[in-house]
């Protein structure tokens, strides 16, 4: 097996001692860097702040949940690391899982232990939603567990409107309880963390986040389904609606961004 094909990540709950130490670490570093980069070098504002404490930071795992963004940056996951407290970012029941593309994450042992260290599942892209990767997120999604999902399926430097992909709407399709889908878009962290050499972060910039209302797919899951529509077809629906949210957020965002001081 080469070094890419590696699967790293222990079936949850089964963790050893030595890996769980080790995510800690690895989740204490990148919050930490998360905070001094967002919060102490660079001017962030957020709004709608309260829907992320009430469904992110108080998530009792009474019920699944899905955050979602657009991907400007490489470091765009440092966001998550500045709006969540030190306690929810540590504490290994709470923390989120995110999919991420194998080839960019898994590109030596050493990369690939680091990014599987911090709940970064290697995807395949080109693979489809049915894949180990998205298997494992789905097993994440019936243990009422946080998946956080960037669906234009890598950084889109270009700031385009890109058409979501469909994995985003199994996880909430084949979830037993239909999870809450918290969207939010953000601006700034492409100007932060650039996407050319030489990679570093700077200082003094503003950024937006603008945190959506939460979606609840429950009813139009119990009607797709009432009209015996198949499985791509419910993917796509909830794809949609997801995608449709987030760009409305983005365009309310843009503004903010604009105006803000």
């Amino acid at each position: 097996m080469s070094v890419v094909d590696a699967w790293l990540i222990p079936t949850p709950g089964r963790e050893t001692r030595l890996w769980r130490f080790s995510s800690t670490a690895v989740f204490a570093f990148v919050t930490g860097c998360s905070k001094l980069v967002v919060g102490y070098l660079n001017k962030p504002k957020l709004y709608n702040k309260d829907q992320f404490l009430k469904h992110v930071e108080r998530h009792d795992k009474a019920r699944p949940l899905i955050t979602v963004a657009n991907h400007y940056s490489m470091v765009d996951d440092f966001l998550i690391g500045y709006m969540c407290s030190w306690r929810r970012m540590l504490q290994a029941p709470l923390r989120r899982w995110i999919p991420g593309a194998k080839d960019v994450c898994c590109k030596t042992y050493v990369s690939s232990l680091f990014f599987q260290l911090g709940r970064v599942i290697p995807i395949v892209r080109g693979d489809g939603v049915y894949q180990k990767g998205m298997d494992f997120c789905t097993d994440i999604m019936n243990a009422n567990g946080w998946v956080h999902v960037y669906p234009e399926g890598k950084v889109n430097t270009e700031q385009e409107y890109i058409r979501f992909k469909w994995g985003i709407g199994r996880l909430v399709a084949e979830s037993k309880v239909c999870p809450i889908v918290l969207p939010y878009w953000h601006l700034g962290m492409e100007v932060v963390w650039p996407m050319k050499i030489p990679y570093y972060p700077r200082a003094g910039k503003k950024l937006t986040v603008l945190i959506g209302e939460p979606l609840d797919f429950t009813d139009d899951l119990n009607t797709l389904r009432n009209e015996n529509k198949t499985q791509e077809e419910i993917r796509k629906h909830i794809t949609d609606k997801i995608q449709d949210s987030l760009f409305k957020l983005r365009t309310k965002t843009e503004e903010l961004h604009e105006t803000k001081v």
